[in-house]
C-alpha cells in the first residue's frame, strides 16, 4: 500500500547507488538508466546546497558521458529528509538539483539537456526516524532519458 512505502522507502530503494566514475559510467549506460540512479556520498549539509569534491567528480564524469552521448538528456532530482517544513524542503531541494545542473552547464554540457526538479521529502529510501536514514534521503537522483 502507499501508506507501507511512504514508511519504507518502497521503490526508491531499488535505485542503483553510484560511488565513483566506474559505477556511474555503468548505471549511465545501463538498462535502468531511465528509472535513475542515486549519487551516493553526496550529503549536503542541512540547509546548504554547495557541492562536495565527490560531487565534483560525478560532474565531471557526467558530461564527459553526455558530450560522448549527443542525444541523451538528464533529469536530476533533489530530494531532503522529512525534517522541517514541507515548502522549504521542495525549494532546498531543487536549489541542489540545480547545483549539479549549473556546475554541468558550466562544465560544457548544455542547458537544454538537463532538467532539475525538487522533490523535497518524497518517496524516502530510508527511514526518517534515524540520523543515518535521513542522510540516505538526502540525495541526488539523475534518470538518463532519450539515449
Amino acid at each position: 500500500s502507499m501508506a507501507q512505502d511512504a514508511g519504507t522507502g518502497g521503490a526508491g530503494q531499488e535505485k542503483p547507488r553510484v560511488s565513483d566514475a566506474n559505477s556511474l559510467r555503468e548505471a549511465f549506460n545501463g538498462p535502468s538508466a531511465a528509472q535513475g540512479f542515486v549519487l551516493e556520498g553526496v550529503e549536503f549539509q542541512t540547509g546548504s546546497a554547495n557541492l562536495t569534491s565527490r560531487e565534483q567528480v560525478y560532474v565531471s564524469e557526467l558530461s564527459r558521458l553526455m558530450k560522448a552521448q549527443p542525444d541523451a538528456r538528464l533529469r536530476i532530482t533533489g530530494y531532503t529528509d522529512a525534517t522541517g517544513d514541507a515548502a522549504t524542503n521542495q525549494q532546498l531541494s531543487r536549489r541542489r538539483a540545480l547545483g549539479v545542473r549549473d556546475a554541468l552547464i558550466r562544465d560544457g554540457v548544455d542547458a537544454s539537456r538537463i532538467e532539475a526538479v525538487g522533490a523535497g521529502a518524497a518517496n524516502p529510501i530510508a527511514p526518517n526516524d534515524t540520523p543515518k536514514g535521513r542522510v540516505q534521503n538526502r540525495r541526488i537522483e539523475v534518470q538518463v532519458l532519450g539515449q
